[in-house]
């Protein structure tokens, strides 16, 4: 099979987040050397009305997990073939485990952060296994020239009442830009750099306009790197 869609089309950081039905056949994850996710009721639904011997033949079964999860599968594992994806659009979508590569990295950041706020891992290991990431933040790094400006973006905070900011992080610079309201540069740079140059001064808060942000320490993200 080929991908009948492509990532640019997919949008999938969009819906990463977001809940789906996956599918089991004899408590295997793949059908087909794929693996098979249903985003709305409705889509299963209707699969499962369709498909009632192969259902009963198969003893097909399903469980509620994170798109994210079901892409992190399938991207890491080279014996899937690729990812059904039903109830985004009308139809059916496929895409491919080699056409899902270029999402690893991102993948990989999301299913950390997932990780940490089911508390999974400890934050400590959260700030290990994120320091080497790329992120994206609105404002400039210092490049220490005559004349540069820099500066960051950052959201007021309160933890036991004491009042704090931290610098917003994003996981791609689509959706940085997504919330730059004042149309500010927007600067790539590892995470550990970012922690480094701000480290006594501010907090790092990773997708903050998300159900799974996370807050980090920099001093922890450059002890740890």
């Amino acid at each position: 099979m080929v991908s009948n869609t492509t990532l640019e089309q997919l949008q999938l950081f969009e819906h990463i987040d977001n809940n789906g039905a996956i599918l089991l056949s004899n408590n295997n994850l793949t059908m087909d050397g794929n693996v098979h996710i249903f985003i709305t009721n409705d889509s299963l639904n209707k699969w499962m009305l369709e498909h009632k011997d192969e259902i009963e033949n198969k003893k097909i079964t399903h469980y509620t997990d994170r798109l994210g999860k079901a892409l992190d599968y399938v991207i890491q594992n080279e014996n899937v073939k690729g990812l059904i994806i039903d109830g985004l659009v009308p139809i059916s979508l496929y895409i491919t485990h080699k056409d899902l590569q270029p999402l690893k990295d991102l993948v990989d950041s999301f299913c950390i952060m997932y990780a940490c706020i089911c508390n999974k891992i400890e934050k400590y290991e959260t700030s290990k296994l994120m320091a080497n990431k790329e992120i994206y933040f609105i404002g400039k790094m210092i490049t220490f020239q005559k004349g540069d400006s820099f500066g960051v973006e950052t959201i007021k905070r309160k933890e036991n009442d004491i009042e704090y900011e931290s610098i917003k992080v994003f996981l791609t610079g689509e959706h940085a830009q997504k919330f730059n309201g004042n149309n500010r540069d927007i600067t790539k740079c590892r995470l550990y750099d970012l922690a480094w140059f701000y480290q006594g001064i501010f907090q790092i808060i990773i997708e903050p306009h998300c159900n799974y942000w996370v807050e980090l320490k920099p001093e922890d993200i450059i002890k740890k790197c």
